[in-house]
């Protein structure tokens, strides 16, 4: 039987590519955690009233237990880092180009960043991060000392490397951190993770992304991705165990200042391109940044 309430997603103004329809998605553990309302159950004609309604206190428990402990674990000294809710959403791959366009509609409301992890293995590859790392308000506190604005370098054949490059990398063209890039297919099951932030990029701290071999550090991650979202208006949609994708509202638009914004990725991340020249072409109009770390 049709779904009586079909919601068919309209496109996010950076061309968030491509929308699925589907049903307008409720997130639970959201729902519960904003408002409590018991639900009267009816007990089993086997089953002694007592017994039953122990289980269903039990229960409800068990729920106060869970969401007070974890709002005690992400409540950060709030004149440093305002991280306080992490969501989790298991989705297929298929599905979660339509999920990521859905929750960054609804961000400005809602308050939750959605950054998509990746599979699994991925994912788990981000905890062991996590545990190892150091806390975010200190990350975010050394971030502060690194100046994004002075990364970038001259190159004297940039002329001739944007005329004779022939770099085309599709994560310039669209999301690709869902897919299976041997074969291009979306991957059987990626999670995209939620969380309460001022901005996205915050995600690099939360997570201690970063700090292996040319990978830069968390907290120089926060400060390049704070630089690019003030001039760009880029926000972090995609952090895998080694990539990272933007959606970019205001890209360079001729190749002057796409050779500086080249510049600058290719100071960050060595391995974007072959050549900087090349990296510009690429970057002109792009809604889409890509970056990955061996």
């Amino acid at each position: 039987m049709a779904s009586a309430d079909p919601r068919v997603r309209t496109r996010y103004p950076g061309n968030l590519t491509p929308v699925l329809n589907l049903k307008k998605r409720q997130y639970f553990f959201r729902k519960l955690r904003s408002t409590f309302r018991p639900v009267v159950f009816s007990p089993p004609r086997r089953c002694e009233s007592g017994i039953y309604s122990l289980l269903i206190s039990s229960v409800f428990v068990a729920y106060r237990v869970f969401f007070t402990s974890f709002d005690i674990l992400f409540q950060f000294n709030p004149g440093v880092i305002l991280v306080k809710e992490i969501e989790l959403v298991t989705i297929s791959g298929q599905d979660a180009i339509g999920e990521l366009s859905f929750a960054l509609r609804e961000a400005a409301e809602t308050g939750y960043h959605p950054i998509l992890v990746g599979d699994p293995d991925d994912y788990d590859q981000i905890l062991e991060g996590i545990e190892e790392g150091p806390p975010p308000e200190v990350t975010l506190d050394d971030s502060l000392e690194f100046d994004p604005s002075q990364m970038s370098n001259e190159d004297d054949d940039d002329d001739e490397a944007f005329a004779n490059g022939d770099d085309d990398v599709a994560g310039y063209r669209g999301v690709i951190t869902h897919l299976d890039l041997s074969t291009g297919e979306p991957k059987p099951r990626v999670l995209i993770r939620n969380f309460k932030a001022p901005a996205a990029w915050y995600a690099f701290a939360e997570m201690a992304w970063g700090g292996w071999n040319s990978c830069p550090s968390a907290k120089v991650h926060c400060a390049v991705h704070h630089y690019w979202a003030e001039r760009y208006g880029a926000t972090v949609i995609s952090i895998t165990s080694s990539e990272v994708q933007c959606l970019v509202a205001n890209p360079p638009t001729d190749y002057e200042s796409a050779l500086r914004l080249a510049r600058e990725q290719i100071a960050y991340c060595s391995d974007t391109a072959e050549s900087v020249g090349a990296l510009a072409r690429n970057l002109i109009n792009a809604k889409y940044w890509y970056f990955w770390w061996d």
